[in-house]
């Protein structure tokens, strides 16, 4: 085939491909659809004093230079940034190609050391408050990944963990690897603290509590460690990777992607070209919307997508009320789940309470006790008091005697030198 052959039958399957998917387009998001699409710039590669914001839902804020900002997909944080997740809400952000964090919602932590290559590692956060999962990879080198809470240091190499700083104390719950345990005055190593095990601290006196197995409850929120994907950021690999980002109003509306929830109101994340991403969004009284989204190179784009109020019940079909249900019953087991999740908390809150209130009786019984000591030993004393004032009071007396006594005598001897004297 010639050369000029070769380049029109090219242009051809570029057009028709073109003309594809500018149908699909026109079809998904036609007039009155209620979606709009806005092209976001291409993803770069960070450097080795940034860390990467891959994935995000709800409503998530960076501080720097004396400001708050919303953080969009594809951000970069820097050393002496704060970030602030709030409900319903997560970010994942991950350190060159071996750590990503999760930071869950209701959580502010600041980053004060950000460095990475593929021989060193020098990763430094302060978690303020909130839940962070942790997922750092072994690496050959000079390398440190800890996180510190008010008085301990969390120093880490090759773990899978979670922290959570909540109500004057720190959780550690390890999955994978160990976790040292460290006094950020002295730099003493406290304990290590191993696969399956959990630890609790006083963040004000920094005493350590019991070290144990881990509970259900954190076995259960250590395993959404097993979703965070460390993405290859390298230059070379980095244009494979594509922005796509949902934005929903109303900003409460549910988003799942491929029939799992993933946010509320915004989810963004950075996915690997070739892949096709399949979103369901619900609303209690709002139409569900279905958008399916092939992931291609150039991609980067934010879907913005408006729900349209609901038909009244009045003259739906069998179907539609078939399908509504089916979406009540969907909602009504998320929110089931979620209720198990808060009492199994509120369990766990109890039963600590509970060991609390134990802990003061006991403390009251001990008081009480050596209240009656005390009593005991005031009643001697006031004996031993009313002993030594009878004593007193006969010294008074006795010096009475003695003071008249010696006056007396005193008188004599005048007497006696006045006598002589006249002699």
């Amino acid at each position: 085939m010639k050369t000029s052959e070769k380049i029109i039958l090219l242009l051809g399957i570029f057009t028709l491909l073109g003309a594809a998917i500018l149908l699909t387009v026109l079809f998904v998001f036609a007039p009155g659809s209620e979606r709009e699409v806005v092209a976001l710039a291409a993803l770069k590669a960070p450097s080795s004093d940034q860390a990467l914001v891959t994935f995000l839902s709800g409503e998530v804020f960076i501080y720097r230079n004396n400001e708050w900002k919303a953080v969009e997909i594809g951000d970069y944080l820097e050393a002496d940034d704060f970030v602030r997740v709030f409900a319903d809400s997560y970010c994942e952000v991950q350190f060159g190609d071996n750590s990503i964090i999760s930071i869950q919602e209701n959580t502010l932590l600041h980053l004060n050391e950000v460095y990475h290559s593929d021989s060193e590692r020098d990763i430094e956060i302060d978690i303020k408050l909130g839940t962070l999962l942790c997922r750092v990879e072994k690496i050959t080198g000079n390398t440190k990944f800890r996180v510190k809470s008010s008085l301990i240091a969390f120093g880490v190499r090759g773990t899978e963990f979670l922290l959570r700083k909540a109500e004057g104390r720190t959780l550690l719950a390890v999955r994978e690897g160990k976790v040292a345990l460290i006094t950020l005055d002295s730099g003493e190593e406290r304990i290590l603290v191993g696969e399956k095990q959990e630890i609790e601290i006083d963040d004000e006196s920094g005493r350590l509590g019991e070290l144990s197995a881990l509970s259900e409850l954190n076995k259960s929120q250590l395993e959404l460690i097993e979703k965070l994907k460390l993405l290859p950021l390298k230059e070379k690999y980095i244009i494979e990777l594509v922005k796509i980002a949902v934005v929903v109003d109303p900003l409460d509306a549910e988003i799942y992607l491929a029939g799992e929830r993933v946010g509320y109101g915004v989810y963004a994340g950075l996915f690997t070209v070739g892949e096709e991403l399949s979103f369901i969004i619900r609303r209690n009284g709002y139409q569900e919307k279905r958008l399916i989204i092939p992931v291609e190179k150039g991609g980067d784009s934010e879907y913005r997508i408006k729900l349209e109020l609901a038909e009244p019940l009045t003259g739906l079909s069998d179907v539609k009320i078939t399908i509504d249900m089916k979406a009540m019953a969907d909602e009504l087991e998320d929110n089931i789940e979620l209720l198990e999740q808060k009492l199994k908390v509120t369990e766990l809150e109890k039963d600590r309470f509970k060991s609390k209130i134990d802990t003061l009786n006991d403390r009251i019984e001990q008081i009480a006790h050596n209240e009656t000591e005390l009593k005991v030993q005031i009643t001697k004393l006031k004996d031993e008091k009313t002993k030594l004032e009878a004593e007193l009071n006969k010294m008074k007396d006795d010096m009475l005697v003695i003071k008249k006594e010696l006056d007396e005598k005193t008188e004599l001897l005048r007497s006696i030198h006045e006598d002589t004297g006249d002699q």
